[in-house]
């Protein structure tokens, strides 16, 4: 949006009151503008959270993580919010029980923790960030919190021994929040220019 310029002649009345009309006027579309350029910082950051989510998206979590924006409108201004939600990833596997028997164990990882946080030996320190807890070691209840990679069995033959195995691996922190508070804040001004 360009700036606009007024010109007054403060000799002239009908030069005055053309002014005060022209300032009641933007006055009066400050709450619209507002609301506009929290919009547009939001939908930066939702943008940037889902790119960064979808440049290293071995595991699929872009499609089970999602990003919305809520803007509020309050007598002494405006408010948005960015908010995030992952899908609950849930899974079953057996091990030895160590008596030479096997047991079922099962798991759940909330996808967005995992994008944010990172597992394994590739997350970051434990933290508390965004209304989450996350970080190496946080969600590890069968070990592998150092390692890349690991084996699980994810099925048992009739008679008992372990089967079906399948790689599970460490996921790389693409920080999706963190990003997107990064990319909001470094275009406050650029994108306040648009609107004022």
């Amino acid at each position: 949006m360009a700036k606009k310029v007024i010109k007054v002649n403060l000799l002239s009345v009908s030069s005055i009151r053309n002014l005060k009309e022209e300032l009641i006027e933007y006055r009066d579309s400050l709450d619209t503008k507002l609301w506009y350029f929290v919009k547009d910082l939001l939908e930066q950051g939702i943008a940037t959270a889902q790119a960064v989510i979808a440049e290293n998206d071995d595991h699929q979590l872009s499609k089970r993580i999602v990003f919305d924006k809520r803007i509020e409108i309050h007598e002494d201004g405006c408010r948005g919010i960015l908010m995030a939600s992952g899908e609950k990833l849930y899974s079953r596997w057996y091990r030895s029980d160590g008596q030479g028997g096997v047991e079922e164990v099962g798991g759940v990882l909330n996808a967005l923790l995992a994008a944010e946080f990172g597992t394994a030996a590739y997350a970051l320190p434990p933290q508390t960030r965004f209304g989450g807890y996350g970080g190496q070691g946080t969600n590890s209840q069968y070990g592998h919190s150092s390692e890349t990679q690991w084996w699980i069995a994810t099925s048992v033959t009739d008679d008992g021994k372990l089967t079906g195995w399948k790689a599970g691996t460490a996921i790389r922190p693409s920080r999706p929040l963190h990003n997107a508070l990064l990319k909001m804040e470094q275009e406050i001004e650029n994108t306040a220019r648009r609107y004022f």
